[in-house]
């Protein structure tokens, strides 16, 4: 969902289209979450509008570092990345979305009008044992995990 090209209607349209098409339980929540990852060599690094969009980073070994034209973006995603690694080891997939889209309404100013859950199926559907997803900027927990690991080999 983030990208340098996103604005914040297009984050609330998203969460309303998962609520319209009755997919809260078949998106994974941590997939409102991703960030675009530019690795070095990405093609997007030769369009006319990368220039601006995409700095290079000396310190990040996974190539491009980008921000939002939109400020609040950026913050949204930080906070709903933070809270859904804390939310998904106690609520439901059904509750997790409801915190995340009272979060981006809050942060992006849009007045959030809860849904009505009841007239969704809300059925547990089958889950990945892992819930995080490759082509994403790691979650910082992770970079952590990651790093840790390839100390000790």
């Amino acid at each position: 969902p983030f990208t340098p090209w996103t604005t914040p209607e297009d984050i609330i349209d998203l969460f309303n289209f998962v609520i319209e098409q009755d997919l809260i339980n078949n998106v994974d929540p941590i997939q409102l979450t991703i960030r675009l990852l530019v690795p070095r060599g990405s093609l997007l690094l030769s369009q006319p509008v990368s220039g601006d969009t995409f700095l290079e980073s000396t310190s990040d070994p996974l190539g491009f570092t980008w921000k939002s034209r939109f400020s609040q973006l950026d913050h949204l995603a930080g906070e709903l990345a933070h809270w859904v690694e804390i939310w998904l080891s106690s609520d439901s997939p059904s509750e997790i979305f409801d915190k995340m889209y009272r979060l981006a309404c809050e942060v992006l100013g849009m007045r959030y009008v809860e849904p009505d859950y009841r007239q969704f199926a809300l059925r547990e559907v089958p889950q990945l044992s892992e819930s995080w997803f490759c082509c994403a900027e790691p979650a910082p927990k992770m970079l952590a995990r990651s790093l840790d690991s390839h100390c000790d080999s």
